[in-house]
C-alpha cells in the first residue's frame, strides 16, 4: 500500500500546532502540579514515618532492658536452684542431654 503525502490546509496546519502547544503546556503545568503534591505528601509521610520509627524504637528498646531484667533473674534463679539442689541440677542436665540426643537421633 503506497502512502502518499497529504497536504493540508495552512489553517488546519497552524490549528493542529497552537493544540500541540496547548497539550505541551497542560502536561507541563499537570507535571509541575504532580511534581508538588509527591513533595508535599513525600513530606506529610516522613514526618509521621520518623515518629512512628522513633516511637517503635523506644518500645523496642523498653522491651528489651525487660528481656534482659527477666534473663538475669531466670539466671539467678537457676544458680540458686543447682547451687541448693545440685542432685536435681545433675539430673536435669541429663534428662535434657538425653532428650536432644533422642531428638537428634537419626532413624537407620
Amino acid at each position: 500500500m503506497a502512502h502518499g503525502k497529504t497536504k493540508l490546509p495552512h489553517a488546519e496546519t497552524e490549528r493542529l500546532r497552537e493544540e500541540f502547544d496547548n497539550l505541551r503546556t497542560d502536561f507541563t503545568s499537570l507535571a509541575r502540579e504532580l511534581k508538588s503534591y509527591a513533595e508535599h505528601e513525600e513530606r506529610a509521610l516522613g514526618g509521621k514515618t520518623s515518629d512512628r520509627v522513633v516511637a517503635l524504637r523506644e518500645v523496642g528498646e523498653h522491651q528489651l532492658e525487660l528481656a534482659k531484667r527477666y534473663a538475669a533473674d531466670a539466671g539467678r534463679v537457676a544458680q540458686t536452684t543447682a547451687r541448693d539442689h545440685p542432685g536435681y541440677a545433675v539430673a536435669s542436665a541429663a534428662a535434657l542431654g538425653f532428650l536432644l540426643g533422642a531428638f537428634t537421633l537419626r532413624r537407620r
